[in-house]
């Protein structure tokens, strides 16, 4: 009967044992429970904050591109009824198209007699280079505007004349300052 006693009392102290490291556990799953809750909130928050910056990112790289395009190709009123243009980078057709399509409004705008398309600062020269350039001086002479190419390189030239293109329309002069000079001896020469 001791032994019966001994191993009730054995059972009592183990079942207490257990009972108490099963409410330690449990204590512990809560807290783990919470605080993988928390993580998970905050790792939530956090893809938020970086989803918000990446936006703003994105808003800002977007806006900067407007500017620097606004700033590559910049239509400038040099003179009463002469704008120039002085083409920075590289020439691609999107460009070329915003170009054109700036260019034509500015004029059909003001009273404009001259567009001069500076391609000093033009970087890569080929046949589109070319192409581009050509088309936005016919689009500019077909609204009356007597469009003016200076700063041409030699490489530029070369691949002007390789076009199957008629050049004689293309006024040029070899740099900005005897454009304008052209440009302000035939406005006085106008009768007012």
């Amino acid at each position: 009967m001791a032994v019966s006693l001994e191993n009730a009392r054995l059972f009592a102290e183990l079942e207490d044992k257990v009972e108490a490291r099963t409410a330690e556990l449990c204590a512990a799953h809560a807290e783990l429970s919470a605080a993988h809750a928390q993580l998970g909130e905050l790792y939530a928050a956090r893809e938020r904050e970086q989803e918000e910056r990446m936006l703003e990112q994105r808003a800002l790289i977007e806006q900067q591109r407007e500017v620097i395009h606004a700033l590559s190709a910049p239509i400038l009123q040099v003179w009463d009824g002469v704008l120039a243009v002085p083409l920075i980078g590289a020439l691609d057709r999107e460009r070329a198209d915003e170009l054109m399509h700036s260019l034509l409004n500015a004029v059909t705008r003001g009273n404009v007699r001259f567009a001069i398309l500076d391609t000093t600062g033009v970087e890569d020269t080929d046949e589109a280079v070319a192409d581009h350039l050509v088309r936005i001086v016919r689009a500019v002479d077909l609204l009356g505007v007597r469009a003016i190419v200076t700063g041409i390189r030699p490489a530029v030239a070369r691949t002007m004349t390789s076009l199957d293109i008629d050049l004689r329309a293309l006024g040029t002069h070899a740099t900005l300052r005897e454009a304008l000079k052209f440009c302000m001896r035939s406005l006085a020469a106008l009768p007012r």
